[in-house]
């Protein structure tokens, strides 16, 4: 380990071990058996300031002392873009290493702790070869990435943590997403998994969020957070130990039931020196230990200055029916990308049908959106007609080809997937659909369709409303990244 980040990191990391003897950090019915009993239940976070004894002052230098890391000789190193998400973020595990291969310190003298700070956890905290790896990674060569992801937590932690509270559960676990997805709403990793608590399909509409073709609530961020403290819950019940419950909500519970039986091993620690569990699952406690001591205590580690985000606020306004973004924008004078932000678990740029969805707005906005909403025409008419699907249809090719919006052949049409039309079945329409032209018609075949853009829309929510990724959207329109769209032009959308 280089000399900036041991400074550093004996600060924190240095009186781990005597605190962590000393108390349970909120376990119940665990310590005893971590493998998982019927008798382990979670338990409530210990009380507000509740601390672990920190160093004298004799013995390590004060926050404010230590040296920076430009003076230490440390330089910044940037990441070189693309760049992995958190989730798919891993490092080099040296065979044999444990959760105790790295000596306690002597705990603090007799009478020291009058003048020092604490530092309070309320989950079990180690200090290893694993966590002292991610500390330098986070502060050397991906602290530029890290940083960025403490500024975006800003956003999201009160909430969080609040959430967490109110289920029982240790609030700190309001960092487990600070290494899954560094605080996007928008992560998706190699395998798949979406949203700030980067959930795999399967398993969010197990733990009962709601993934369709309107709607993926994995990217909701209060939605997602109370699915995963309820989902953490269970883990936790069932394995009796916070270590072992993360490394489950990793890999799988299934998979660490399968490595304890094969290897015989109780404790999270002892399953990393093994190879019943994947590279991953072995980086992701130290991972998250790591990214949580620094991201508790950032001035200690050079992290100062940061200009963090404003704090989530909205106020909801419940649907009376399914409405597009383009007439929630039109209503309400706030631009499309904003109202996406609030509503990222919307996929199509529209509301699902029938009532009761919260659209979130900015505040003061949802009491005369809805009276406005009202007075305004329904955005889909009663009536429909029907198309049956050919080879190579796509809706939003549909839609062009029948002078219909987008929004309005996917209300009328939930029992399709967008992206898998099966040739044959039947799309319906609004009765007043028109006639396609020729160059409709050459579109389609290719298809390939074009969207004229309107007031407030950006790259970014064409490319909702269609489906497809920006990036393809800037290539198809030979665009670069920092050009500008005016309301009248016309761009290529292929699907």
């Amino acid at each position: 380990m280089n000399l900036s980040t041991r400074r550093a990191s004996l600060l924190i990391c240095g009186v781990l071990a005597a605190g962590c003897a000393a108390a349970p950090h909120g376990l119940v019915g665990g310590e005893d058996a971590p493998g998982g009993t019927s008798q382990a239940r979670v338990a409530p976070p210990p009380a507000e300031g509740t601390t672990l004894p920190a160093p004298p002052l004799s013995s390590f230098a004060s926050p404010a002392s230590l040296p920076t890391f430009n003076e230490l000789g440390l330089l910044r190193q940037r990441q070189e873009p693309p760049a992995p998400p958190p989730h798919d973020l891993n490092l080099p595990v040296p065979e044999g290493e444990s959760g105790e291969d790295t000596p306690s310190p002597a705990p603090p003298a007799a009478g020291a702790g009058k003048a020092v700070l604490g530092f309070a956890f309320d989950v079990p905290v180690v200090r290893n070869g694993t966590v002292e790896r991610w500390i330098d990674y986070f502060t050397g060569p991906g602290r530029d990435r890290f940083g960025e992801w403490l500024r975006r937590s800003a956003r999201f932690l009160p909430a969080f943590r609040k959430i967490l509270k109110e289920e029982g559960l240790p609030e700190d676990l309001a960092y487990v997403p600070l290494i899954e997805s560094g605080y996007s709403l928008r992560a998706r990793s190699r395998a798949g998994a979406v949203g700030p608590w980067q959930f795999m399909e399967g398993t969010a509409r197990r733990v009962g969020l709601r993934v369709d073709s309107y709607l993926d609530e994995r990217r909701e961020p209060l939605k997602a957070t109370r699915a995963a403290a309820q989902y953490l819950a269970q883990l936790y019940q069932e394995f009796g130990d916070w270590h072992l419950a993360l490394a489950a909500y990793n890999a799988g519970e299934n998979r660490i039931r399968s490595a304890i039986r094969a290897s015989g091993r109780k404790t999270y620690w002892e399953l990393a020196r093994t190879r019943h569990l994947p590279v991953e699952t072995k980086n992701y406690v130290g991972k998250y230990l790591a990214g949580m001591m620094i991201a508790k205590n950032p001035e200690v580690f050079s992290f100062a200055g940061l200009e963090y985000e404003s704090m989530l606020r909205f106020e909801a306004a419940n649907l009376p029916r399914p409405v597009s973004l383009k007439t929630v924008s039109k209503l309400t004078g706030v631009s499309i990308d904003e109202i996406a932000d609030l509503n990222p678990e919307l996929r199509m740029g529209v509301s699902p049908p029938g009532g009761g969805f919260a659209l979130k707005l900015p505040a003061g906005k949802a009491a005369l959106f809805l009276q406005k909403l009202a007075r305004a025409p329904r955005d889909v008419p009663p009536s429909p007609g029907q198309y049956r699907i050919r080879a190579g249809d796509t809706l939003s090719a549909i839609a062009q080809r029948f002078n219909v919006p987008l929004p309005r052949v996917l209300e009328l049409n939930l029992h399709l997937d967008p992206r898998r039309l099966p040739v044959g079945a039947l799309v319906r329409l609004p009765s007043e659909e028109g006639k396609p032209g020729e160059e409709t018609h050459a579109a389609a075949a290719r298809g390939e369709t074009h969207h004229v853009v309107e007031a407030g829309e950006s790259v970014w929510t064409i490319s909702r409303l269609y489906g497809v990724s920006p990036e393809d959207l800037i290539r198809w329109n030979s665009l670069s990244t920092s050009a500008v769209i005016f309301p009248g032009d016309r761009l290529r959308v292929r699907r």
